[in-house]
């Protein structure tokens, strides 16, 4: 298996962030968000993460706010190191 070392902003897409989901990036005007975080691996195995997709969720504003919905999962990573929950670039 080949390794490669990068820094943790190379895995964000290079998308602006969504200015009411701060964790999620939109892509373009499609409606599909996408977002990486950690995801449970089996005690053992290295650290994975998991670049999701969403959409709209069925509440688009009343009784709370809007929501995203998951779609799933299209890529797992493994990684060395800590995966934050948020990257800020400077």
């Amino acid at each position: 298996m080949s390794r490669h070392v990068i820094a943790p902003p190379q895995l964000l897409p290079p998308f602006q962030a969504s200015s009411r989901f701060t964790w999620a990036y939109p892509v373009g005007d499609t409606g599909i968000y996408l977002s990486l975080a950690e995801a449970a691996a089996a005690p053992g195995d290295p650290p994975v993460a998991e670049v999701q997709t969403y959409c709209d969720g069925p509440n688009l504003g009343s009784a709370g706010g809007p929501t995203l919905q998951p779609l799933g999962a299209i890529a797992r990573l493994r990684y060395q190191g800590l995966l934050a929950e948020e990257f800020r670039s400077g």
